[in-house]
């Protein structure tokens, strides 16, 4: 009796061992993905150039609106 207590208690500890080893791997590979998408989203916004343009104008009557070039509504 004492024996099928002892191999049942082992085979769950294999098996149980075995999941910890797969869940170690997959959250390995989820930290890597993690990084990795980081790090491609920092590399493509990187290949774009600030570009700051200061626009004064005056108006008489009513709102002072300009429009850039990208169809932004700036409102002075």
């Amino acid at each position: 009796m004492e024996k099928d207590v002892t191999y049942g208690y082992e085979s769950a500890l294999d098996r149980f061992h075995r999941i910890i080893k797969w869940l170690i791997i997959v959250i390995v590979i989820l930290i890597l993905a993690l990084v990795g998408t980081n790090l491609a989203w920092t590399l493509y916004e990187l290949q774009y150039e600030d570009i700051a343009v200061k626009v004064e104008q005056e108006a008489e009557e009513g709102n002072n609106n300009y429009i850039g070039e990208d169809g932004m509504i700036l409102n002075n």
